[in-house]
């Protein structure tokens, strides 16, 4: 008997139609975002087990992290689509990793010049073109809008009301 009415209003329910929220044209770009980032960081797992010249724990931390992120950014790509509030928080805290992450590599950039500069001495070839990543004029630019660009992402997820109504 019991049975028979659990059965019931399982039906009554499969009838209801779900409500499909709509999400905005910015979460489905964050969101594809979020997919291009899970895929290349697939792409670096397999490049880190087949070009395996790490010590083992270096390799052991960059699977996990490779591994962990690419699952992280697959499933907060999936739930913005979703409109899963999870996802979104996921998304805030990506955001202010990334510009926190900028702002330490702006000062490491800035150190490290510093360090070239007061060195001056003849270094080796492949030091010199690792070091031309590390230009002010070349990285500075990048790093400024990476700042701008998760500084809006954040802002735009945290404040926007038509984000909060979508995620409620």
């Amino acid at each position: 008997m019991i049975l028979l009415i659990h059965i019931d209003k399982m039906q009554e329910n499969a009838n209801i139609p779900k409500i499909k929220k709509k999400v905005p044209l910015l979460i489905k770009i964050l969101a594809g975002f979020n997919f291009i980032c899970a895929l290349f960081l697939f792409i670096s797992f397999f490049s880190i087990i087949i070009d395996n010249q790490f010590e083992i724990l270096v390799f052991i931390i960059a699977i996990i992290v490779t591994l962990g992120g690419t699952i992280l950014f697959f499933f907060a790509g999936r739930g913005l689509l979703k409109a899963k509030n999870y996802a979104r928080i996921m998304n805030i805290i990506f955001a202010i990793l990334g510009f926190i992450i900028t702002i330490c590599l702006i000062l490491l950039v800035a150190k490290l010049n510093l360090i070239i500069q007061e060195a001056n001495q003849n270094v080796d070839a492949n030091i010199t073109n690792l070091m031309s990543m590390f230009r002010v004029n070349v990285f500075l630019p990048k790093a400024i809008i990476s700042l701008v660009v998760n500084f809006l992402i954040a802002l735009y997820l945290l404040i926007d009301k038509q984000v909060k109504e979508t995620f409620k």
